[in-house]
């Protein structure tokens, strides 16, 4: 049963279940912020991974931690006999925090505050930022009310649910962004140029060694170029940083870095996943990018992301898998030395981007939140007519029975 009392008819308060990866965590909190600026209440539901963790200091809004359980080969098992404690602590949290919805960004994460919301008849919203959508938004979907996507492709595949196309948010702190501010910020030189290289919030083995391997050709190349490297919290950060002073290659490598803001604010072109999130701030930033997909992620989703913006000519493809050093290198030189090529990158990039992304999503769920609210109060006012009449009629008939005897 559900324990709150809903008493605010204006405003709400969301669980939004954001944990996992960063794909999901930073969308989730550009919404969180629009969630705040409209007047309602938000929590954010993080699982324990250290990608959560390490960001957690610099998110700005309450928040809790569920562990972190995923339907994946050899996992299993732990799955089955974790998830029931997963699930008894997420209804403890909504019994403390009162949510009127939940939100869902996707990932396992997601699975107990879904669950807990279908219990407690309180709406659930999805947004799934790939272009195939992952295992656990296709297994949430029947929960769901209402789906955000950030491509047109997606709708059709999470059949059963109605579907807006929206984008995915970015924080907005990605749109206020002065290069050389960033530059200085990060005490690189202004009149140099900067690639970022990164593999996401988890880090990509196979990029820093793509990147590592050919620092000789990048130098010679390159001369001038300054890299900032996320290596990952998996990777030998003295390693990395001991082989690009060995080149004489001036870089800043750091594991994690939770001020994305600055280093794609001073990039001049950027390397990484096609990871949708990471993806939008590219747009959202107007940076040119090589995007390498993750050639195992599930149902190839980064290689359809990639193509979203290669084929448009707002990004170039490379695949790991198939692609030599020479072609890596040549890639390379069209995005750092074609300065026509990457204005017209940043023009496509332009007419792509989403400003009103999480805007647009805040006002679907206000739209339906305070449906649903305004249908229970109807049906509310309807049961205690029916009630008062029959009471009202219990007592007529009281009354008539007593004057006939």
């Amino acid at each position: 049963m559900n324990d709150c009392d809903d008493t605010t008819p204006r405003s709400f308060k969301v669980a939004l279940a954001c944990g996992g990866t960063g794909g999901h965590l930073f969308p989730g909190v550009a919404i969180a912020d629009v969630l705040k600026q409209n007047g309602h209440e938000v929590f954010l539901i993080l699982s324990d991974k250290k990608v959560d963790q390490a960001a957690s200091s610099s998110i700005h809004h309450p928040h809790i931690t569920l562990p972190s359980v995923a339907w994946q080969k050899g996992k299993r098992l732990r799955f089955l006999t974790s998830f029931p404690k997963v699930l008894h602590r997420c209804r403890t949290v909504f019994k403390d925090h009162c949510p009127d919805a939940v939100l869902a960004m996707g990932g396992f994460t997601s699975l107990a505050p879904v669950l807990t919301a279908r219990r407690w008849k309180k709406p659930v919203f999805l947004h799934e930022s790939n272009a195939f959508p992952g295992r656990a938004i296709r297994l949430l979907a029947r929960w769901a009310d209402t789906g955000f996507v950030g491509f047109e492709k997606t709708i059709s595949r999470i059949p059963g649910v109605p579907c807006h196309v929206t984008g995915t948010p970015v924080r907005k702190s990605l749109r206020q962004l002065d290069r050389e501010a960033c530059v200085r910020a990060l005490g690189l030189k202004v009149d140099r140029p900067v690639l970022l290289v990164t593999g996401g919030s988890q880090g990509a083995v196979a990029i820093n060694r793509l990147i590592l391997s050919n620092l000789d050709r990048i130098k010679s190349t390159f001369p001038t170029l300054q890299i900032m490297h996320l290596c990952g919290l998996h990777e030998d950060l003295p390693g990395v940083c001991r082989q690009y002073a060995n080149h004489g290659i001036d870089a800043q490598v750091h594991a994690f870095f939770d001020r994305m803001d600055l280093a794609l604010g001073a990039a001049t072109a950027a390397i990484g996943r096609s990871g949708a999130s990471f993806m939008a701030e590219l747009v959202a930033v107007g940076l040119p990018s090589m995007l390498i997909p993750f050639p195992h992620a599930a149902d190839n989703h980064q290689l359809e992301n990639a193509l979203s913006l290669s084929e448009l000519g707002a990004a170039i493809h490379f695949d790991e898998q198939t692609a030599d050093a020479g072609i890596f290198i040549k890639k390379l030189e069209i995005l750092l030395k074609d300065d026509a090529q990457r204005s017209r990158m940043r023009a496509v990039m332009s007419g792509l981007d989403r400003p009103d992304s999480a805007q647009v999503i805040v006002s679907h769920m206000s739209t339906l939140v305070g449906s649903r609210r305004f249908n229970e109060k109807g049906s509310e006012k309807s049961r205690q007519s029916t009630n008062a009449q029959g009471r009202s009629g219990q007592s007529h008939s009281s009354h008539q029975v007593s004057t006939v005897s």
